[in-house]
């Protein structure tokens, strides 16, 4: 399965750490990853209660404070998943690492960054927190993320998550993948744009990002398929 491989990569190169409901559950995981060989010395469990299995969205996010410690950010998550929404403090408390609750609403899927102060993410974020005007938002992003730059890009047409992360993932500090559908999609011209507005930024060392593209699957459902839409183990 695609876990079983996801598992695999990770042990060979970090820690595992799997969120599970019950001492039950952690008995199958453990005999399912023995079977297939994969060694359990990098696997760690947490017994915690949670709604769903979408970490991308409600798990934590990391940050270095002017001291160099690490931080925890945790925003409001946008579904009513109250379980879910408890992970990132868990994990500090679990971590000795000190969480900040933003007042904003904003799920992981929507926010990438580079590592090196620049954050991205779709209109999204001003759209769910109206209550805040955009300079607000922006401002908000750079102090409880430790951003220096904050590229809010528009989100996609029909797409009903109007997350970033279907269409655009950051290889690294000057290198970005973005979406590209063929001429006459409802959002080929749009995710042009955005590739556009992006090779006009610069990251924090004055480079401007580089754009490459990656053809979409043509969909006119509001849960398009997406290449971009993944995880890459390095």
């Amino acid at each position: 399965s695609v876990f079983r491989e996801i598992a695999r990569e990770v042990v060979g190169v970090s820690k595992l750490y799997i969120i599970i409901g019950s001492s039950g559950e952690q008995n199958n995981i453990t005999t399912y990853l023995q079977n297939n060989g994969i060694p359990l010395d990098s696997v760690v469990f947490y017994i915690w209660p949670r709604n769903s299995v979408w970490s991308r969205d409600y798990g934590p996010w990391f940050m270095r404070k002017q001291d160099n410690t690490e931080g925890i950010v945790d925003f409001i998550y946008n579904r009513p998943r109250p379980q879910d929404d408890t992970i990132p403090w868990r994990i500090g408390q679990a971590w000795g690492i000190s969480v900040y609750g933003s007042p904003l609403e904003h799920a992981g899927g929507n926010f990438m960054v580079d590592g090196l102060g620049t954050g991205f993410a779709s209109t999204l974020i001003y759209e769910e927190n109206p209550s805040y005007t955009p300079e607000q938002i922006d401002s908000l992003m750079l102090e409880y993320s430790g951003l220096e730059q904050f590229i809010v890009l528009q989100k996609m047409n029909t797409e009903y998550t109007g997350h970033i992360d279907l269409w655009t993932k950051i290889l690294n500090d000057t290198l970005v993948m973005v979406g590209e559908y063929a001429p006459g999609h409802a959002n080929y011209t749009l995710l042009n744009q955005n590739a556009d507005s992006i090779t006009r930024c610069k990251n924090r060392e004055g480079y401007p990002y580089r754009v490459v593209r990656m053809p979409m699957p043509w969909s006119i459902s509001n849960a398009p398929p997406s290449y971009l839409n993944s995880l890459l183990i390095l």
